[in-house]
């Protein structure tokens, strides 16, 4: 049994921990929204972003998928430290990231193109109404990703939070109760695809892909969850070993990406690897591995960082001292 005592910490004026919070969400979706108007415009730019926004209105889709990517950076931070200090939560994990996904997916609907939607969830063939299935699709994909960030943030805020015993017995229990939103999404995103622009890129043999890039955004989700707390409580030399186990991370994860995807894809007669057709500016132009892994860094550094932010406005929403501290076992 663990016995508790009220932690010594103090969390600060809410003001002050609300404005915080807000100033860290709002810095992550302003540089994202510059983003989504410079990357496209970069030669060389993968056509997928190129291709990503609605071109009638350029500056609010921007916006609305910021705010998408901004929302999806705090809620699983948010829902992973609700979860901690009320355990019973964690029976409704999947619900969670049911509301998590129609939150985005109300923000994203009007702003990406048909073409991308069609692009990775496909065209309807349950019998159900286009827009049923597009939801329940993209429920399951987004969904199920929002269960793995929980679980790698939960993780490290349980070992932060209190003793290591305690937060790896808690990210047990997070497996236990996200796994089978898990293998719904994995179902439904998978096995029941209606589209191959996204399966024929995941690797089929002779290991299946989908653990590896599993364990990929685990991974970055744990460094997000990492970085985030060294923010609320900085100094040089966290920051610095923060960092430093970000370009690590981003090693791991260029390995975990090339165990995950397809090696060779054929599209059109043409032949090449899926990395290629994720990272590269089209399916025409060969990139060498030197020039894949750095935009690949890029990518995983910028999805670690905004995911840091939304992990330190989480956490600033929720101070140590509203967190009971775990003295024994």
């Amino acid at each position: 049994m663990v016995e508790t005592k009220p932690s010594q910490g103090q969390g600060g004026q809410p003001s002050r921990r609300i404005g915080r919070s807000l100033a860290a969400l709002t810095l992550g979706w302003a540089v994202v929204v510059v983003l989504l108007h410079v990357v496209p415009m970069w030669p060389g730019a993968p056509y997928n972003v190129r291709e990503l926004l609605a071109r009638r209105s350029p500056a609010p889709a921007a916006a609305l998928f910021g705010l998408a990517l901004t929302w999806g950076a705090f809620a699983p931070a948010w829902v992973a430290i609700q979860v901690l200090r009320r355990p019973i939560l964690l029976v409704g994990l999947p619900l969670w990231a049911v509301g998590i996904s129609l939150a985005s997916w109300g923000l994203l609907r009007e702003c990406v193109t048909p073409e991308s939607w069609h692009d990775v969830l496909g065209t309807p063939v349950l019998g159900w109404t286009q827009e049923a299935e597009l939801i329940f699709r993209f429920l399951a994909l987004h969904g199920g990703a929002m269960l793995v960030l929980i679980l790698g943030e939960g993780t490290v805020l349980a070992v932060d939070r209190r003793e290591v015993r305690w937060g790896l017995l808690f990210s047990l229990r997070l497996v236990l109760f996200t796994m089978p939103g898990l293998i719904l999404a994995r179902l439904v995103v998978i096995d029941w695809a209606a589209t191959d622009n996204l399966t024929e890129l995941v690797r089929t043999g002779p290991v299946p892909g989908e653990p590896f890039l599993a364990i990929l955004m685990l991974l970055i989700g744990a460094n997000a969850a990492l970085l985030g707390r060294i923010w609320t409580r900085p100094s040089a030399i966290g920051i610095v070993v923060g960092l430093s186990i970000a370009l690590v991370a981003v090693a791991a994860g260029w390995g975990l990406l090339r165990l995950g995807l397809e090696p060779e894809v054929t599209q059109a007669g043409r032949t090449f690897p899926a990395v290629r057709f994720l990272l590269g500016p089209d399916r025409l132009t060969s990139l060498s591995q030197v020039a894949l892994f750095l935009r690949w860094t890029a990518l995983q550094v910028s999805a670690t960082l905004l995911l840091s932010l939304g992990v330190f406005a989480a956490c600033s929403l929720s101070p140590r001292d509203k967190l009971p501290e775990a003295t024994g076992v």
